[in-house]
């Protein structure tokens, strides 16, 4: 799908993540190596919190963002050993995996 089927949506997305990127790129440590990122929300009955994780090879690090996509508090840092489940939803259209 081209951008322009998706009305501006992956420049704006782009936009974003570049922004989000730059604050959290000195997050990680030094001999760290960051893997990826991804835009994520924690959805509550009435409200979302904004989120940036970033993917390290040693851990996981969840960034509260503002609706202006600035980082908002301190990242939560998950080491493999310290998740014991996971869901995920609205992953490829709306499915669950």
């Amino acid at each position: 799908m081209s951008e322009q089927e998706l009305g501006g949506t992956a420049t704006k997305t782009e936009a974003l993540r570049a922004a989000v990127i730059e604050q959290v790129t000195p997050i990680p440590e030094a001999g760290e190596t960051t893997r990826g990122g991804l835009h994520a929300n924690d959805q509550k009955s009435f409200s979302a919190q904004l989120l940036w994780i970033t993917v390290t090879d040693r851990r996981l690090f969840l960034v509260p963002l503002s609706r202006r996509a600035q980082v908002e508090g301190a990242p939560a840092v998950l080491r493999p050993q310290d998740i014991v489940e996971c869901d995920v939803d609205g992953v490829g259209k709306g499915g669950s995996t």
